[in-house]
């Protein structure tokens, strides 16, 4: 619960960036990526230091993998779909452990910057 209310302030942060990216996308059909650069550029003091720091670093590294691993996976579904369960359930097992070492190597290097 207190891992929770550390990264609060800047997953917010970085969810509203998203969002107001994929808004301006829609309305000026332009990419979101560079609405989200451009929007990341002007935001990048809250990346520096203070309370929003712990959950944007979070967001930039786990959450990042996880949706570029997702990403990976809705293709994967597509090529996979006539292989049956069993191709779905390895596919489960892999990603699992690929986010557990993901997560568990963000874990480790965060606290040993902390202790820096």
């Amino acid at each position: 619960m207190n891992q929770v209310r550390l990264w609060a302030p800047g997953l917010i942060v970085s969810a509203v960036v998203g969002i107001a990216a994929t808004f301006l996308s829609i309305q000026y059909k332009a990419s979101a990526m560079l609405f989200a650069l451009l929007l990341e550029m002007a935001l990048h003091f809250l990346a520096e230091e203070g309370r929003c720091l712990p959950g944007i670093q979070f967001a930039s590294s786990f959450v990042l993998r996880t949706g570029v691993a997702l990403l990976g996976l809705r293709v994967t579904f597509s090529q996979v779909q006539a292989l049956g369960w069993n191709a779905y359930f390895g596919l489960f097992h892999f990603f699992s452990l690929l986010f557990l070492r993901g997560f568990s190597s963000t874990g480790s290097s965060a606290s040993a910057g902390a202790s820096a």
